[in-house]
């Protein structure tokens, strides 16, 4: 949006609201191969969702790590999710590692390259 039509917008009355009311109660989003949806779009709608408990962003692949800070700011029951094709990297996949660990029951990622040569905090234990 053209940055002179804000003001308008902010200032109407008659706008729709963009979130449904009941967006605390949907604990899945599925977005899958949305490849036009960038990082910033997808960390937004992240944000409206806090009750999520499952996520699948497979072939999102301009999803990054602006949505997996949201995930883990927004939605601390998330027990599911999958990022393959997406472009969570590393320092993404040990922060969600980190912050969710045990509770996950589901955890799909691909194309990442994790650097266990450090032995320290997600994966102390690897082998080099």
């Amino acid at each position: 949006m053209p940055a002179e039509l804000l003001p308008a917008v902010a200032s109407t009355d008659k706008l729709k609201p963009f979130w449904p009311a009941d967006m605390d109660r949907i604990t899945t989003l599925i977005l899958k191969h949305a490849t036009a949806v960038d990082d910033t779009a997808v960390a937004g709608t992240v944000y409206h969702l806090p009750v999520l408990e499952a996520i699948n962003l497979k072939g999102c692949s301009l999803a990054g790590n602006k949505t997996v800070a949201t995930m883990i700011k927004r939605c601390p029951g998330l027990t599911k999710i999958n990022l393959k094709g997406t472009a969570v990297n590393e320092t993404g996949v040990r922060d969600l590692l980190d912050t969710y660990g045990e509770k996950l029951k589901v955890f799909k990622i691909d194309q990442t390259i994790i650097d266990v040569s450090h032995r320290s905090g997600t994966f102390p234990g690897a082998e080099t």
